[in-house]
């Protein structure tokens, strides 16, 4: 009885080793992504221009902006470049005008603007549009329920 077993496990052992060579080679042939697991993290994201840039924008959503707001926003902008830049927001109100303003943040420096300090509705959001790059942008709410604090998008 267990000369008959010895070829259905070799068998098995050989369906297994083929089917592993089959996938290494089925892997190798069509990777085109990222080769470290963490790179492709990172991309996913929203990521600030190189400093070679001569603008970059950023688009941040979910604010309110009323007295006794549940999410009264902050745009918060951090240059981690070593040259000051011009930042101008165009606040947008879930109804009525936009408004605008200009800030400078300075080189390795960081600057901030209440959303509601410039409009006030309901709901905000904002473009931030900078003279350069090495700049990253993020929104920071707080109200009655709690602070909250994310990273504005960097391309649509």
């Amino acid at each position: 009885m267990g000369s008959r077993r010895v070829p259905a496990l070799l068998v098995i052992v050989l369906i297994l080793v083929a089917g592993g060579a089959l996938d290494r080679w089925a892997r190798s042939s069509s990777d085109t992504g990222p080769s470290d697991p963490g790179e492709e993290i990172a991309l996913s994201g929203p990521t600030a221009a190189p400093a070679s840039a001569r603008s970059s924008a950023w688009y941040c959503t979910g604010a309110t902006g009323e007295a006794d707001a549940a999410a009264d926003g902050t745009v918060v902008i951090a240059n981690a470049g070593d040259r000051g830049l011009r930042a101008d927001i165009t606040v947008i109100p879930s109804g009525g005008d936009p408004g605008q303003r200009s800030i400078e943040v300075a080189a390795n420096g960081r600057a901030s603007l209440r959303l509601a300090d410039v409009v006030q509705a309901p709901h905000l959001s904002a473009v931030v549009e900078l003279d350069g790059g090495e700049a990253a942008v993020e929104l920071s709410t707080s109200g009655p329920l709690g602070a909250s604090v994310t990273p504005c998008a960097s391309s649509a």
